[in-house]
């Protein structure tokens, strides 16, 4: 790939030229301290991903969305629509961390564990540097159209890729429908889950899309998490830095006094293209595989290593590196706070919910046994978010004379199960002494009282009354 002149890198792309179109990449991969450490969290990150439709707690999923029945499962606990103000805490605090982590560590999310970089670096990469070599023979193969075996080599890489991108399809729909519905836990039945098969073939075909063709497209020119994460960094915020001071002027080993002999060999390794010398940008995923591809240049012309390093731009100007500042500490404290209150409410928050719908039906005057009794009906909305069946008994307060009318009195509901009894109340209209009558609706369970829904009930007129 010819890179645009220096001057241009803030305006144009380096996989998109001045006219929009495509500048393909080919992407170096090089050895060293920090890919490993990278490769390290690669394997338990993608064994999590693969692993975790098969987790469970509790006889409940680790992770699920189940969109049928509305309800999204997080480490074992079942939330309903009426627990979205949980999925704004959850939202809060993923952008708060993302806040705190960024004042720290710049992008490091995006370069070591974002689900696209994680599996294009680590998976798909590595991939294509079996099949079609290193780089520079990669291109000169596609340039010229020329290489041993090389219409094999491509099919075998592609149909590698699909093999990959089903699996990583295969997984995302376990997510929503459960392992269950797959034969052996592994291939999805299309007949008795044809949604499903559905979301797994438009799934599928964005990953073949993603990672075949358009790749760090998806980074420079979709994601806006990359550029939310750019504009809140600052001076003694850690990124992958080029050393100015040290490298430059460029030139051959001895020729110059700068550290930096112009090979480079830190843009072939980039999985954007970029010319980190050119200093922070937009599309730096802060990956530090250009720092192995320095250090390893470095070593051979035997120089101190580190001429691009994870650095402030305060610590390279000669300043203290500052990780404690105002902004860290008061995101700090926000995150910390917030983790526990989100987990005190998610502890706290009431297993059974019951809430009372509105009452269409209005009161009746009934007689029975020559007593007149008002009877008021109570529509409720029940949904069990336990693993546990739990057996309701719905009653009226102590000293309260009436009756609580249903067809099942105590009501059994099944784990993650929602009804909708209709629940009817009747008193005595001689203890009505005005228009209305206020009293309560006691729910038990667990063995104790758990609910208790304040009631305002009206008689109807009486004799014109």
């Amino acid at each position: 790939m010819t890179n645009e002149a220096p001057e241009d890198f803030r305006s144009v792309l380096y996989s998109v030229d001045r006219k929009g179109h495509r500048r393909w990449l080919y992407v170096d991969i090089v050895k060293g301290a920090w890919r490993r450490r990278r490769q390290v969290l690669a394997f338990f990150l993608i064994a999590f991903y693969l692993a975790v439709p098969f987790l469970t707690i509790n006889g409940n999923p680790f992770i699920r969305i189940d969109i049928p029945s509305r309800t999204y499962i997080l480490f074992g606990q079942v939330f309903w629509p009426q627990d979205f103000a949980y999925a704004l805490l959850f939202v809060l605090l993923f952008l708060l961390g993302t806040l705190l982590m960024v004042s720290l560590l710049g992008r490091v999310f995006c370069g070591w564990f974002c689900p696209h970089n994680v599996f294009m670096e680590m998976v798909f990469r590595p991939i294509e540097r079996f099949f079609e070599g290193p780089a520079h023979r990669h291109r000169r193969n596609d340039e010229k159209k020329t290489g041993d075996n090389r219409f094999m080599r491509k099919f075998l890489k592609n149909i590698t890729y699909l093999i990959i991108a089903g699996a990583l399809a295969n997984a995302a729909t376990a997510l929503f429908v459960g392992t269950e519905s797959f034969i052996g836990g592994v291939i999805l039945d299309p007949f008795e889950h044809p949604y499903a098969a559905i979301f797994f073939v438009v799934f599928y075909f964005i990953n073949v899309f993603n990672f075949v063709w358009f790749r760090e497209q998806t980074c420079t020119l979709v994601c806006p998490y990359g550029r939310l994460q750019t504009a809140m960094l600052d001076r003694d915020t850690l990124v992958v830095s080029y050393n100015k001071e040290r490298g430059e002027p460029r030139g051959k080993p001895g020729s110059t006094e700068g550290d930096c002999i112009d090979c480079e060999r830190c843009i072939q390794v980039c999985p954007t293209g970029i010319d980190i010398r050119n200093g922070n940008q937009l599309e730096c995923l802060h990956c530090a595989a250009c720092i192995d591809a320095c250090n390893d240049v470095m070593s051979r012309i035997e120089r101190a290593p580190n001429l691009i390093a994870y650095a402030s731009e305060a610590a390279l100007a000669g300043e203290k590196q500052r990780f404690i500042r105002p902004r860290t500490i008061m995101y700090s404290c926000l995150v910390s706070i917030l983790c526990v209150v989100t987990v005190a409410l998610v502890l706290q928050r009431d297993l059974v919910q019951i809430i009372k719908l509105r009452q269409r039906a209005p009161s009746q005057l009934v007689q029975v046994d020559d007593v007149k009794w008002v009877q008021s009906s109570v529509p409720l909305s029940m949904v069990n978010k336990s693993t546990e069946q739990k057996s309701l008994r719905i009653t009226l307060p102590d000293g309260v004379s009436g009756e609580v009318i249903t067809q099942y009195n105590p009501l059994s509901i099944e784990p993650s199960q929602r009804v909708e009894p209709i629940i009817y109340v009747r008193l005595p209209l001689s203890s009505f002494s005005t228009f209305t009558l206020e009293t309560d609706l006691n729910i038990y369970y667990d063995d104790a009282l758990q609910k208790t829904i304040p009631l305002r009930l009206r008689r109807p007129a009486v004799d014109g009354g």
